[in-house]
């Protein structure tokens, strides 16, 4: 009775019991692809060997040898992949005279954001007047707030208006209309840092709660000339730009 080889296959190993029913043609090169790719995957890794961002050169061909005829580009490929991941993972270099810091960053949290339609219209800017209609959720599927629901008198309500960059919103929306145009819809995913913070606003938000949107850029607008005047602004929200009202931009009585 016939005992089945139990090695693995590798560089330099073919089966005996493959050998004992003639030999597969197409196991040799199989068995040899998966030695040397590991190998090349494995010298990758080692970012120290690797030159960043350089791409490798193509594996040799060898005449003898049946994979690096047949797939001389495999290993090459997966050493680039593997040399990117490498040097994405190093530490970030700054040119001189910032000094260099021997390890990775990390990131703290990250903003996301959905493009559900494109728009036609005028383009956000920085320090215009953004006019959006939005429904805000908690991640349980909660709702919040939206403008599209009615006042308590019945009456529709307006987009919300904000200066871009005055800091009247929280910073996830400060940031979050970038490159939108009006018309367009969009989806954001704010952390709690860029939202609420720790704290959040009960009861409505909890503490450290990332918030999803569906905002839609409903129109932009010339922030109001400030008025002509030497007495300086009572509070923060007076000394920010002023937002014209929606009625006026988009030529519809209130």
């Amino acid at each position: 009775m016939r005992t089945r080889n139990a090695h693995a296959i590798g560089p330099g190993t073919l089966p005996n019991d493959a050998a004992a029913r003639g030999g597969d043609a197409r196991v040799w090169p199989r068995a040899r692809a998966a030695g040397i790719i590991s190998h090349h995957i494995a010298r990758g890794i080692r970012a120290s060997r690797v030159p960043c961002p350089a791409f490798p050169a193509p594996t040799r061909t060898t005449a003898g040898d049946p994979l690096r005829r047949t797939t001389p580009g495999i290993a090459a490929v997966l050493l680039a992949l593997t040399s990117a991941l490498a040097c994405a993972r190093s530490a970030e270099r700054f040119p001189a005279p910032i000094p260099p810091v021997p390890a990775t960053p990390r990131t703290q949290y990250v903003m996301r954001y959905v493009d559900i339609a494109p728009g036609t219209g005028a383009p956000a800017e920085a320090r215009k007047c953004l006019y959006a209609h939005y429904t805000g959720w908690l991640t349980n599927g909660t709702k919040f707030d939206s403008s599209h629901d009615t006042t308590d008198a019945g009456a529709p309500r307006p987009p919300l208006a904000f200066p871009q960059g005055a800091r009247r919103v929280i910073p996830g929306w400060d940031a979050g209309f970038e490159g939108m145009r009006v018309g367009g819809r969009r989806r954001l995913i704010i952390p709690y840092q860029l939202a609420y913070g720790e704290r959040g606003r009960p009861p409505r938000i909890p503490p450290k709660a990332t918030l999803v949107f569906d905002v839609e850029l409903m129109g932009v607008a010339d922030t109001l000339a400030r008025p002509d005047t030497t007495e300086p602004p009572r509070t923060p929200a007076a000394a920010a730009p002023q937002c014209p009202p929606w009625a006026a931009v988009s030529g519809r009585p209130t």
